[in-house]
């Protein structure tokens, strides 16, 4: 048996305990604006304000999600096929900067890319 910290709740051995994950990621204690659509809050130098296990959206653990595998390779075949039909290109005005890390060369603020539609499909 154990007590919950806060509450006179006592679990028993095999209670059945679920995380709502919804709730998780719509608390405004947790997300500002939590309807709001805002993908830059999951960029690489904003990843530091995510409180740990607020964002989960394949659940974690041995019982996650079974379709996780299914979700990313949709994803992948999603931008294989749109590539089909399209060419990377530079974008206008794009000026490349470059920067050492750990003695490998890389773009200092990505590479900005057009995606252009392919004037003759070869295959």
């Amino acid at each position: 048996m154990s007590r919950l910290p806060g509450t006179d709740l006592t679990l028993q051995p095999g209670d059945l305990v679920q995380v709502p994950i919804w709730c998780l990621h719509h608390d405004p204690r947790h997300w500002p604006d939590p309807e709001a659509f805002i993908p830059d809050r999951f960029l690489p130098e904003n990843k530091g304000n995510i409180h740990p296990f607020t964002h989960m959206p394949f659940g974690m653990g041995p019982r996650n999600c079974i379709a996780i595998r299914f979700a990313l390779l949709e994803a992948k075949v999603a931008l294989a096929k749109l590539l089909l039909k399209a060419e990377l290109e530079v974008a206008p005005g794009f000026k490349l900067t470059l920067e050492s890390v750990n003695a490998m060369m890389r773009p200092k603020d990505g590479i900005m890319l057009s995606l252009m539609p392919v004037k003759e499909l070869i295959i």
